[in-house]
Formats: structure tokens, sequence, C-alpha cells
């Protein structure tokens, strides 16, 4: 392994390792209750946080569509750079069906029993994300040995939160991801194009977190849709971004192929 790929193996454990640090000298990080007291609570043909409910169908579409494109290419015997690569699809798409189902059960009846439903399908979505960036930037070979580890630790963290009450593990999964992403976008070579698509997706995460955070202060300021409704909107249009790069994008010629 040269120097240039041990850079961004090297920053990865060091940011892992301050997160580790801080939550350990932060302490216990329990759930909010007042997480699950939404800002728009209007009922739409009996659906109670309609809106929150389903704005969730722009998170099942490119899910939909990320699948139906999966399972074309394996009829068209469409070639990948590696073996493992429609697996990551499948897990990317799949967690983002699973995901809108169950935000939708969530925002139907807010609670900490429904909220771990929807974080667990949320892990499997980040899993598939950093798994393709891997492949991508990395190493596809490496990217199929971390999948799995990777999956099976993130709903770990979600049920050690559900069962135990701290949300550490949880967030340093959930902050961990993007890092990684980040780290290998920047020190990573690239074996596709559009690469680009990856930041302007994590641009629109990043300003469906910024919408969660301010759900209440949101609806009280536009009067139509709460910050939580746009969150779904803008994460929906960050996940139809990366299905749409996926769909269009062409090998490099230095493909990575280990």
């Amino acid at each position: 392994m040269s120097f240039e790929q041990k850079i961004p193996i090297r920053i990865f454990i060091a940011t892992t390792a301050l997160l580790v640090l801080v939550s350990l000298w932060y302490g216990r990080i329990e759930q909010p209750q007042s997480y699950h007291q939404f800002g728009d609570t209007r009922t739409l043909l009996g659906i109670p946080n309609a809106f929150d409910v389903l704005s969730n169908l722009t998170i099942l579409a490119p899910g939909l569509l990320g699948l139906a494109l999966v399972y074309d290419r394996r009829k068209t015997e469409y070639r990948y750079h590696h073996r493992f690569e429609p697996m990551i699809l499948a897990t990317l798409f799949g967690g983002m069906v699973i995901t809108a189902f169950g935000s939708m059960w969530f925002h139907q009846s807010p609670s900490d029993a429904t909220l771990v439903w929807d974080r667990l399908a949320m892990t499997i979505i980040m899993t598939g994300y950093c798994s393709l960036v891997v492949a991508d930037r990395f190493s596809p070979s490496v990217a199929q040995r971390m999948h799995f580890p990777l999956l099976i630790f993130g709903l770990l963290t979600v049920l050690f939160w559900y069962f135990n009450g701290d949300l550490r593990p949880y967030l340093l999964f959930k902050f961990q991801a993007p890092i990684l992403v980040v780290i290998l976008l920047f020190w990573g070579e690239e074996s596709y194009d559009r690469a680009g698509d990856y930041l302007l997706s994590m641009f629109f995460f990043l300003v469906a977190s910024i919408l969660e955070y301010g759900d209440i202060i949101v609806f009280d300021a536009l009067g139509i849709l709460s910050g939580h409704t746009l969150k779904h909107l803008t994460a929906g249009i960050g996940l139809y971004w990366i299905m749409r790069m996926i769909s269009g994008r062409q090998a490099k010629a230095n493909a990575i192929q280990a």
C-alpha cells in the first residue's frame, strides 16, 4: 500500500479515536423525548402527522427506482467493476425502501418504540452509501470485507440505544459515516466519473439534518411545511441524486479492480 493510500486510513483512525474520546468525556447521551413532538401535527385523510408521514414517499421513490435498475442490469448482464457491487447497490436502495416505511410508522405514531425501526433502517442506507464510496474510491475488495461487519455494527448501535438508553454508539456510527465519505472523496482515486454528485448529495443530507433540528421553527415561519417534512423532501432529493449518478456514470480507464 502506497503512502497516498495510507493517508485516508490514518485520517479515519484519528477521527474515530477523537470521537470516541469526546463521547467518553461527554458521558451518557439519552434520547430527548421532545424529539417526538413535531411542529406539524395536522391530520390528512385520517393520517396523523400526515405531511411528515407522506413526505417519506420521496425517499421511497429513489429506492424503488434503484432496485429496478439493479434488477434490470442483472437481466442484461451489466458488467460491474467487481462482483460485490450489486450487493452494495441492493443494500443502499433496499435501505431507502425500508427507511421510508420505518419513518412513516415512526411519524404516524412517534415514540422510541417506533423510532428504533426508523433508525435501524437508516443504518442500512449509511452502510450501503459508505461501502459504495469505499468501492468507488479505494478498493472494491475492501468494501466487500467491511460491508457486513459495518452493517451489523450499525444495527447493534441502534439496539444498544434502545435497550440501554445511550445514544453515543449510534451517534458515533452516524457521524463517522460522512467523515469516511468526505475523506475518500478528497483522497481516493476515481473509478467512475461524476464523483462530484457525491458532494451534492451530501449537501442535501446536511441541509436535511439542519431542517430536522429546526422542525418547529421552520413550521412557525412558513406555516405550510415543517422542518421535518422538508427534511424528508431534501433527503429524498439527495438519495435520488445518488440513484441518478449510479444509473448514468461511466467507468474510468484506470478503474480500481482490487
